[in-house]
């Protein structure tokens, strides 16, 4: 599970101190902000038509080989079926 960046540990930080006081275990409110951020990094590509073209071609080839001309245009043809 990633870890949330330095910037987001001195935001958290003040709440997460306050986890005892609220009766929730130590660390939960860090595993549910990454567990948020995952999620909403998830439905960010899952609603983004190149990205899912995009994840679409790497399962089907692992790696490009051609011109960004003929990327572009696999990519035009399968956004054009996913929208």
């Amino acid at each position: 599970m990633p870890q949330p960046g330095a910037g987001d540990i001195d935001l958290l930080r003040p709440f997460a101190a306050a986890e005892p006081a609220l009766g929730w275990e130590p660390g939960a409110l860090i595993a549910s902000y990454v567990a948020n951020r995952e999620q909403a990094g998830k439905l960010s590509v899952e609603s983004n038509p190149v990205a899912l073209a995009i994840l679409n071609l790497l399962a089907e080839e692992m790696r490009w080989h051609g011109t960004v001309t003929a990327l572009n245009s696999i990519l035009a043809c399968a956004t054009a079926t996913l929208t």
